[in-house]
């Protein structure tokens, strides 16, 4: 695997905020309170539906916890999490087609 990036405080929560805002939070059902919020992700031109605790895990994910149970769930997020915590800036054009909002997100942190 490719070299883990460190961010400066608070970027990863500007991408949190930037997903959230966009693509709304909601929840289940509003018949089930207990129901785990959601929200979406767009990849590959598709809105990929994603908990928000799992987009939170994957997002402000601790390097000194194992990543296999994070990422083998889905090809999807296997590669949301390898753009944010892995892949080098120089190929974060490469994902603008792909995953838009967080490649623009890398590229305007400069990551």
């Amino acid at each position: 695997m490719m070299e883990h990036i460190e961010y400066r405080k608070g970027d990863r929560n500007i991408l949190l905020k930037r997903l959230m805002k966009f693509y709304d939070v909601e929840t289940g059902s509003p018949m089930d309170p207990s129901t785990i919020p959601y929200t979406y992700v767009e990849m590959f031109r598709e809105n990929i539906r994603i908990s928000v605790d799992f987009l939170l895990d994957i997002v402000l994910w601790d390097p000194s916890r194992d990543v296999s149970e994070l990422i083998n769930n889905n090809r999807y997020f296997k590669l949301l999490f390898e753009l944010i915590h892995y892949a080098p800036l120089r190929l974060i054009p490469l994902y603008i087609n792909s995953v838009p909002e967080v490649a623009k997100w890398r590229l305007e942190i400069g990551r």
